[in-house]
């Protein structure tokens, strides 16, 4: 599976997300001139592989790869080749909240229950609602993961690589659910939150509906639920706080 993503994720993001420091101990507002001058270090049309060494070289100085969309989503596909290698036909392989994958059934011969974290609650047991999962992968992104306030203003991690800064365009949180049978579905399913979180809920859901095995839902911040086709279904429990949009 191919998907065009640019510009909503882009992997030369390094010098911005180092930037912002959000996460760290060195977390802080950027200027707009520091911002605009990173962001000429940004752009995945500026690396060159050799596919003879498998090198990779980045043509600017200053220029950094992040793999902070993709990282948890890949150990968790080589975490499910062992577990295929051992013929294991049933478990969970849970990397966080953000990164899940569930191989056939729990122990009372059903369906695993995973729940979606409510995006503005700090308690760890309400949910926005609880999804059933069967061979298939898991991702969530949200604002509410490594964020800073400042004059009231909330600024989060998941950085719009067009702009340099973080993402504002109404969400606050994503889930998608893709297919075991899909070539690398944990890493896809953990690239595609960052991509659809990006994109806002309706570039988001036309983006999920166009491929095959894929779904999602999209949480904005009027706690309004958008979904994917058939996804609306697969959510039971959902929080009373929150209401189907589609």
């Amino acid at each position: 599976m191919y998907i065009f993503l640019e510009p909503a994720w882009d992997i030369t993001l390094g010098p911005i997300i180092n930037l912002w420091g959000i996460g760290t101990d060195n977390q802080r507002l950027p200027s707009d001139e520091e911002i605009q001058a990173n962001l000429q270090l940004v752009g995945y049309d500026k690396i060159s592989i050799n596919e003879n060494d498998n090198s990779v070289m980045l043509q600017k100085e200053g220029m950094a790869i992040d793999l902070g969309g993709i990282a948890k989503g890949f150990a968790a596909d080589e975490i499910l080749k062992i577990y295929k290698k051992y013929n294991i036909q049933n478990g969970l392989i849970n990397l966080g909240a953000s990164c899940i994958y569930a191989i056939g059934k729990n122990k009372d011969n059903n369906e695993w229950s995973v729940g979606i974290k409510h995006p503005r609650n700090e308690d760890p047991n309400e949910y926005m609602g609880i999804i059933k999962l069967c061979n298939e992968s898991l991702s969530t992104s949200g604002d509410y993961e490594r964020f800073f306030i400042k004059d009231n203003k909330r600024y989060h991690h998941i950085i719009n690589p067009k702009t340099g800064y973080p993402v504002d365009n109404g969400v606050i949180s994503d889930t998608i659910v893709i297919d075991g049978d899909n070539p690398d579905n944990n890493m896809l399913a953990d690239l595609l939150t960052t991509t659809v979180f990006t994109l806002g809920s309706e570039k988001g859901v036309k983006l999920v509906d166009s491929l095959p095995n894929v779904s999602c839902e999209i949480t904005t911040s009027d706690y309004k639920v958008y979904t994917s086709e058939g996804f609306k279904d697969r959510i039971i429990d959902l929080n009373k706080e929150f209401e189907f949009a589609n």
